[in-house]
């Protein structure tokens, strides 16, 4: 952040030129600027450890022609699905430094074990890769619930009193399972009629599925929030009484769900939550304990599900609970950031 005071923090900061991290400027660009910024860097300041973390900063790392010492590389199953696993000639380039690196680096990082398979399998030695769950802000284990807000907010988007929330906060793209939702909500309204579905997000995907809202005549079941700050989404969380983010696999385009970290903010903060198969998050969910791990593109299972969750106050409340007590003895801030101590300290 631009207001960090490098003294208070104990280390020094240093800021990669804006046009590696202007949005608008073409990859490609982006890539070389960056390539030049970190050997700059590592000239000046010659570090005993590096930790590449971005997708742009691994391609950057695999262009040096030498390395320090100690190499981390963070990694998502982004980078293995669309680089290293990916169809597209442009994808297969950019993944030859990607790959060189991951080679090379002394450890590499996984927020799960489903990303790890994926980096085995395309040829990263297994003992050089640790896996270290992504963490909880503190905040959203301890910030107490406001009944004022939820009141003011069920107002502003006329939810009565009586009405169950669904909620998913993620980008609005097809992979997240938003769709799979709105068509399981067709044959839900029948069995419970008082319900409403909250989208919060943007995204490419958002004309789509409002047409496909439009389509099944659920305009007054689901409501499109947008982007909102991200420490407003606690209200959010503690407004639904079902959190949902089932992962849709889009055959056509490389995909993968390596984590997702809105699963543990919303067991957080007491939710239970329902998932797909398809990557992490069946390791932060526990399948009928801390809520359910649907079939992939299975609507009636995920109409099952919710109607389970939304009938059943005594079992919601308990996965729910099942749920944060996971989040604290697995997903916490503390665990993260000792996670990344532990295999820096490790480093040969």
């Amino acid at each position: 952040k631009n207001n960090f005071n490098n003294e208070e923090l104990g280390f020094k900061i240093i800021r990669m030129n804006r046009l590696t991290r202007n949005h608008g400027v073409i990859s490609p660009i982006k890539d070389l600027a960056g390539f030049y910024y970190l050997k700059k860097a590592l000239s000046q300041y010659k570090p005993d450890t590096l930790i590449l973390i971005t997708r742009e900063a691994h391609f950057a790392g695999g262009l040096l022609i030498n390395f320090p010492n100690k190499v981390i590389a963070r990694v998502a199953g982004y980078e293995a699905t669309k680089y290293l696993y990916g169809k597209k000639a442009s994808s297969k380039l950019l993944a030859i430094p990607m790959k060189r690196l991951y080679k090379k680096a002394s450890n590499i990082i996984c927020p799960s074990y489903s990303t790890k398979e994926l980096f085995v399998k395309a040829g990263i030695p297994d003992y050089k890769i640790n896996v270290v769950y992504n963490g909880i802000n503190p905040k959203f284990l301890t910030k107490e619930k406001d009944n004022t807000t939820q009141f003011n907010i069920k107002k502003k988007l006329g939810i009565t009193e009586n009405e169950k929330v669904i909620l998913t906060i993620s980008r609005l793209v097809l992979k997240k399972g938003h769709s799979l939702v709105i068509k399981a909500l067709t044959k839900l309204q029948y069995i419970i009629p008082n319900i409403k579905y909250l989208i919060v997000g943007d995204g490419s995907y958002k004309k789509e599925l409002q047409k496909l809202v439009k389509r099944e005549g659920l305009e007054s079941k689901v409501l499109f929030l947008g982007s909102i700050p991200h420490d407003d989404t606690i209200k959010y969380y503690d407004l639904c009484d079902v959190f949902i983010m089932v992962n849709q696999i889009e055959k056509e385009k490389d995909n993968f769900e390596g984590f997702g970290h809105v699963l543990i903010e919303a067991a957080s903060r007491g939710k239970p939550v329902i998932t797909g198969l398809h990557g992490g998050p069946k390791e932060i969910v526990e399948h009928r304990k801390t809520g359910y791990i649907v079939k992939n593109e299975n609507t009636d299972d995920i109409v099952e599900c919710l109607t389970e969750l939304l009938k059943d106050e005594k079992k919601s409340k308990k996965f729910g609970e099942n749920g944060k007590q996971k989040v604290i003895e697995l997903f916490t801030e503390e665990k993260m950031i000792n996670g990344y101590l532990e295999v820096i300290s490790n480093l040969n």
